[in-house]
């Protein structure tokens, strides 16, 4: 016998070993909760005593499946059982004829509630605010150096509509509104050094009155555009590894 045929039996010994030493659990199936599982030959006592050769003229446990009421079901799910089928024939019932084609709650003050005029102003939220507050202090503010939102929609919607731009980024997963507004950010605004448009190093998309004619621009209104700057921000000056 070679050593790879002895060390297959020495394997197949020591599995053998290994699952006679296992302690194998003696309870039965346990529960969802760690408890045991109902049990109809020991917790039920009609068939429990039908095991062992006896009659018994109790009822079946309720958990039991022989019991005729239940089928083994908790009381919850025999609950639940009959509203449902109460609503099956509630809904299944032909309607009576007082039922059909009845104006019993059509009133005359009922229509008048229906169609009178509502007021649908809807509440500004925090991104209007901050839209709104965005696009005065551009249009009154800094007015001579920075960009207005009209001027925004309008060269933004240039840059959509030029098929350059537009073969350039026809890969891109960003929207491409928001990657012709970063453009137009970094050749406009980037270069000033005293720019309002910047909160910090985020930038909110303003809005216009004009805008309804460029879905593509109205669809970015108040995304933030954000710009990494270590020299505006900390003064720190982070050259290139390639240009060294």
């Amino acid at each position: 016998m070679g050593p790879q045929s002895q060390r297959r039996l020495a394997l197949n010994e020591r599995t053998h070993t290994l699952q006679a030493n296992s302690n194998k659990r003696k309870a039965g199936q346990l529960t969802l909760f760690g408890g045991v599982a109902f049990d109809p030959s020991k917790n039920c006592v009609v068939c429990k005593a039908k095991l062992a050769g006896r009659t018994s003229h109790k009822a079946h446990h309720n958990l039991c499946t022989n019991n005729k009421r239940t089928q083994g079901r908790s009381a919850a799910a025999v609950h639940q059982a009959q509203l449902d089928k109460s609503l099956q024939q509630h809904f299944q019932a032909p309607l009576r004829p007082e039922e059909k084609a009845s104006s019993r709650y059509l009133t005359k003050e009922s229509a008048q509630v229906f169609f009178e005029k509502r007021n649908c102003q809807a509440k500004p939220t925090e991104l209007t605010t901050t839209t709104t507050a965005t696009a005065t202090t551009m249009n009154s503010g800094n007015a001579a150096s920075d960009l207005t939102g009209q001027q925004f929609c309008s060269q933004v919607t240039d840059t959509i509509n030029n098929s350059a731009f537009q073969k350039e980024h026809e890969k891109s997963r960003a929207p491409l509104a928001m990657l012709a507004f970063a453009k137009i950010v970094m050749e406009k605004v980037n270069k000033q050094k005293q720019s309002t448009c910047f909160n910090g190093i985020s930038m909110v998309v303003p809005a216009c009155k004009e805008m309804h004619s460029s879905p593509q621009c109205h669809s970015i209104v108040g995304q933030k555009l954000l710009l990494v700057d270590w020299e505006k921000m900390h003064s720190l000056k982070v050259t290139c590894p390639c240009c060294k």
